[in-house]
């Protein structure tokens, strides 16, 4: 589902679990005004079709458990980049996976770029292990400069169109992913004319077997 106002409380409520901070590259929110605001971001980088916001739910409870966005680099052209955020309550249940898998998907499929770039907390071993698992390049390590002041070490790794296509593409269908080519052609046009003032779900990639 895309990004709406209402998922301003979803982020105020994941930020109240201090191990949700310390990984994510961002002012954590002190009030709910500032949850809205990053939500309010998300809003306007999706109308100026710089970045495509998505909330992930689960098919057995409906519940909302993940966020995944895919954006256009401002720093170079034909270059995507891809941020995800997990609920506490669904971490170690495979889920970052199936965003990392969605995330390069669609800027690969649906906004045609030629690589993707992912960063990782330095320290955040678990997202470390997956990128490379999923044979993502390490391009080393960056200091990337917080709003509070200091800086957090991140890994930035990167993959391209051609692996994807070569590497990735047949574990998707080899793991029952569905993606069918209707719902790529449904998901380009929103991506390239994306609908302002109202929200809709889009099944993109789906796994047979777990909850997406």
């Amino acid at each position: 589902m895309r990004v709406e106002d209402r998922h301003a409380d979803l982020i105020w409520e994941w930020s109240r679990d201090p191990r949700f901070n310390q990984h994510v590259l961002w002012t954590q929110p002190h009030i709910p005004l500032q949850a809205k605001r990053f939500i309010d971001a998300a809003l306007a980088a999706w109308d100026s079709r710089i970045g495509f916001n998505y909330f992930a739910e689960s098919k057995e409870s409906g519940e909302t458990l993940a966020r995944v966005e895919a954006r256009r680099s401002r720093r170079r052209k034909g270059i995507a980049e891809v941020g995800m955020l997990v609920a506490p309550k669904a971490w170690n249940q495979g889920f970052a996976k199936e965003l990392t898998y969605f995330g390069l998907w669609f800027c690969f499929e649906n906004l045609e770029m030629e690589a993707v770039a992912i960063d990782a907390g330095a320290a955040n071993g678990a997202s470390n292990h997956i990128l490379e698992d999923l044979g993502l390049h390490p391009l080393g390590e960056q200091d990337f400069p917080l709003a509070e002041g200091g800086y957090a070490r991140l890994n930035r790794f990167v993959m391209t169109r051609d692996e994807f296509q070569v590497r990735l593409m047949p574990k998707l269908e080899a793991e029952e992913y569905q993606l069918p080519a209707e719902e790529l052609a449904k998901a380009q046009a929103v991506a390239e004319n994306p609908p302002v003032g109202q929200g809709g779900e889009i099944v993109i990639a789906e796994r047979a077997r777990a909850a997406s």
